[in-house]
This record gives structure tokens, C-alpha cells and sequence, in this order.
């Protein structure tokens, strides 16, 4: 048998949706105050291997969170109590426009 056999791997994004509650939706240019606030796991992949995994599948996700608030979170909600091997981006702050760039061989 092969202990491969049936396996889900999802690849992709895990994000930390930002929700602020309003009375009702605003008109075009209209702002309005917030009434609450919430902070909450997503991304189409997260949201994939979750179901799967509610589903009885055997699943892996591959991705990335940060190493803050958000990133203990998003680990948090689909590790099933399991410490996955997600890699930790570093925190960057904002307008921080450095990147990591990798050299590519002329051939």
C-alpha cells in the first residue's frame, strides 16, 4: 500500500482578513465609523486545506505566515493542534521596499 495514496497538498496563500462593521454598506465616496472590529484566518489556500481536512482528507498546505500576531493566528487555525513546518517571513514595515533577489545564471 502506499502511504502517499489519497493525499491533498495545497499550495498557496494564508492571509489575516481585516473586517471593520458598519451599520450598513456607504455610498460611492461616503465615509462612515466603524462599529467593530475583527481580525480573522483566510486566503483561498487556508480556506481549501481547511475544508479538506473538515472533510476526513489527509491534507498539507504550503505556504507562508509572518513572524507576528497575524502569522501565530493563521498557524494557529490550520494546524489542528499539529505545529506545521510553514516558514516565518520577517516582519517588514511599511514602505520597507527592500526585497531578496536571486541571481540567475546567463545561459
Amino acid at each position: 500500500m502506499n502511504p502517499e495514496a489519497g493525499r491533498i497538498v495545497v499550495v498557496g496563500s494564508l492571509n489575516a482578513d481585516l473586517a471593520i462593521y458598519t451599520e450598513r454598506l456607504p455610498n460611492p465616496g461616503e465615509t462612515l465609523h466603524g462599529e467593530g472590529f475583527a481580525v480573522n484566518p483566510g486566503g483561498k489556500s487556508a480556506n481549501q486545506a481547511v475544508a479538506a481536512g473538515r472533510l476526513g482528507g489527509n491534507v498539507a498546505l504550503i505556504g507562508a505566515v509572518g513572524e507576528d500576531s497575524n502569522g501565530d493566528m493563521l498557524l494557529a487555525s490550520v494546524a489542528g493542534g499539529r505545529r506545521g513546518r510553514l516558514p516565518r517571513a520577517p516582519y517588514r514595515r511599511r514602505g520597507d521596499r527592500r526585497r531578496r533577489h536571486h541571481r540567475r545564471r546567463a545561459g
